[in-house]
Parts: structure tokens; C-alpha cells; sequence
């Protein structure tokens, strides 16, 4: 069974679950350069929400690939369903919740509530 999490924007609607992997030592290395280089050159907020969704959705995709030795593997096997973009109510049963705020923190909450860190990336 995989550790699920749910990765979302503050002010954005599309959210990005993750089946497997969703924890903090597996999350966190993947997001943090990517909110930090965000919020360094952002200039149109709502493009720039867009970019930053995508720009994460890509790095657990390169991710994925890399963990798999055969590319053709990931494309037809578990690896390619290991993660969706969602815009509705948050998935049941996700064990970390990541919400990247305003101000560039990120802020990591398990399946109770509670905040277990607050990062700035």
C-alpha cells in the first residue's frame, strides 16, 4: 500500500494526489527547489500558479522514471497511475497533505490535522 498525500496551492484549484511516496523525506526534496526558484521569479501570479503546478507535476513524473529501469515499464505498469491532478473534494485516506502558501512556506499536515512542519522553501 502506498503513503498517499495530497500537494496543493493556496488561491489554486488543481491539486496533485499522490498514491505512493507521499511522504515528507519523499516529497519535500522534490518541491522545495521548485517553490523556492517560484517565488524568486515570480511575476504574474495566476500564470505563474500554473507554471508552478506543472513544473512539480513534471518533477514526479522525472522522478518516477528515474526509479523505474525500464522506461517502457512506466508507461504501462503501476509507476504511470502513481499520481493524478484533481480539482474536486481532496481525496479520503491521504496520510500528508502539502499546501504551499502565499509566501512561499510549506506547510506539511498529517491525516489528523496536525501540522508536522513549516517549511520555507
Amino acid at each position: 500500500m502506498g503513503t498517499r498525500a495530497t500537494i496543493k496551492i493556496k488561491g489554486y484549484p488543481v491539486k496533485l494526489y499522490l498514491q505512493y511516496d507521499g511522504y515528507p523525506e519523499g516529497v519535500l526534496p522534490i518541491i522545495k527547489p521548485l517553490v523556492t526558484e517560484f517565488f524568486q521569479k515570480r511575476h504574474h501570479p495566476e500564470f505563474d500558479l500554473d507554471m508552478l503546478m506543472a513544473a512539480i507535476v513534471r518533477a514526479f513524473e522525472r522522478n518516477n522514471i528515474e526509479r523505474t529501469d525500464d522506461y517502457d515499464h512506466y508507461f504501462k505498469g503501476d509507476h504511470f497511475l502513481s499520481f493524478r491532478l484533481h480539482t474536486g473534494k481532496e481525496y479520503e485516506g491521504c496520510e500528508f497533505t502539502y499546501t504551499i502558501n502565499e509566501l512561499g512556506k510549506i506547510i506539511v499536515k498529517d491525516k489528523s490535522g496536525v501540522t508536522l512542519t513549516q517549511s520555507i522553501a
